[in-house]
């Protein structure tokens, strides 16, 4: 996410600027990963890091594409004030800690998840909680 009216092509285009990201997300590994250059700053919560987004302490901050599409359409005092203007190829999975051996739990999850996928109701709730 960057404010509004700011683009980037590519992480690359973070080379020197300040991008925030929540402690021990994939966010914070991309960008690790990347070795763009950028002044890498991480904070407990991916919320305070779009505080000082806000507020002009950040450059950019990376994070997950439904909590970036939330905080760019949904909420109330970010909304209109930053973009979501690049996305990495880089793929998320879903992770439930479930007790050992509950091999039943594990397949009704990964039923219930598919169905949801399938059905489009997966889509249909991201569009309705996070917005385009």
């Amino acid at each position: 996410m960057l404010p509004a009216g700011q683009q980037i092509q590519s992480l690359a285009d973070l080379k020197d600027k300040k991008v925030g990201g929540q402690i021990g997300t994939t966010g914070i590994f991309v960008m690790r990963k990347a070795d763009v250059g950028a002044d890498l700053r991480e904070y407990d919560d991916v919320g305070l890091a779009i505080q000082d987004l806000v507020g002009g302490r950040l450059d950019a901050v990376i994070c997950d594409d439904p909590v970036a599409m939330y905080y760019v359409n949904k909420k109330p005092d970010t909304a209109g004030k930053i973009n979501l203007s690049f996305k990495t190829d880089d793929k998320e999975q879903y992770g439930f800690t479930v007790k050992k051996g509950r091999k039943d739990l594990v397949e009704k999850l990964n039923a219930g998840i598919k169905w949801m996928r399938e059905t489009g109701k997966e889509a249909e709730l991201q569009k309705k909680w996070m917005g385009e």
